[in-house]
């Protein structure tokens, strides 16, 4: 089993973020936010960083979340995304070794079915991705229109290239009004690449395996289905160290029990 963490989950300093995660055993890091600001705008300085620190500690870079698509549809901002916030990405994950970006399927603008241009404009990312190599996974989040993971699952197919696969959140799916496990997982199991491991209780953010999210039922289905991709911890509470900590003791727990 492949265990990450956002880096910015435990420090948005690549190097104290590393140096504290690999203490407890971590060697793989999805990089989110640096102290610069969000991939790809962040400054030489802090890639030259997380290069000297990826030498260093011998750590893979598992995956970069531009936070690409997190507007609406029709927005100004889209073809800038798609012009040079994603190809400054795929040119970031080169550098660092990963071919794994993450992206999300727009902010909704009304209730209801999601706009055919969702579906066209994940299609046309997801050509732009395979021209560089490179693997989307489009993550379910409260607020967009693939925000339960059957919505996301179902856009994929849509799109229907191998080059957008999904990053599978179950806890921003029970936060859509979703049923992550064991319904929604059957669903889209065959299109997962990626994981984020978080958990909710009463609208708060918890320790994984604390909360309302089955993790316990999720962990066993995923490991007996063989899901080989990254268990990655998406903390989203505090204090950062302390409750990343918490989190990943309650993950390894666990899967000893699935196991």
């Amino acid at each position: 089993m492949k265990v990450a963490i956002v880096s910015d989950e435990i420090s948005s300093d690549f190097s104290t973020a590393v140096e504290i995660g690999t203490d407890w055993g971590i060697r793989a890091f999805e990089i989110r936010g640096l102290c610069s600001g969000r991939v790809p705008y962040v400054s030489k300085r802090d890639i030259d960083k997380v290069l000297e620190v990826k030498e260093e500690f011998g750590i893979e870079i598992s995956a970069l979340s531009p936070g690409a698509f997190k507007v609406p549809v029709d927005s100004e901002a889209v073809k800038k995304q798609l012009d040079d916030m994603l190809p400054k990405t795929y040119e970031l994950a080169h550098r660092l070794g990963t071919n794994l970006v993450i992206v999300f399927g727009f902010h909704k603008g009304s209730q209801g079915k999601y706009p055919s241009e969702v579906v066209d404009l994940l299609g046309r990312a997801a050509e732009g991705a395979s021209q560089e190599g490179i693997q989307l996974a489009l993550e379910n989040e409260p607020g967009c229109w693939a925000d339960t993971g059957k919505v996301a699952a179902e856009m994929v197919r849509k799109v229907g290239h191998p080059n957008l696969r999904l990053n599978w959140d179950p806890c921003n799916s029970l936060s859509s009004g979703g049923k992550p496990y064991p319904e929604e997982y059957e669903e889209l199991k065959d299109m997962m690449v990626h994981l984020h491991i978080k958990d909710l209780k009463g609208g708060k953010y918890v320790a994984v395996g604390e909360g309302d999210v089955d993790w316990r039922g999720q962990l066993r289905a995923l490991i007996r289905d063989g899901f080989g991709g990254y268990y990655t911890i998406e903390t989203h509470y505090g204090p950062k160290v302390k409750a990343s900590k918490t989190c990943l003791e309650n993950l390894r727990r666990m899967v000893l029990e699935a196991i």
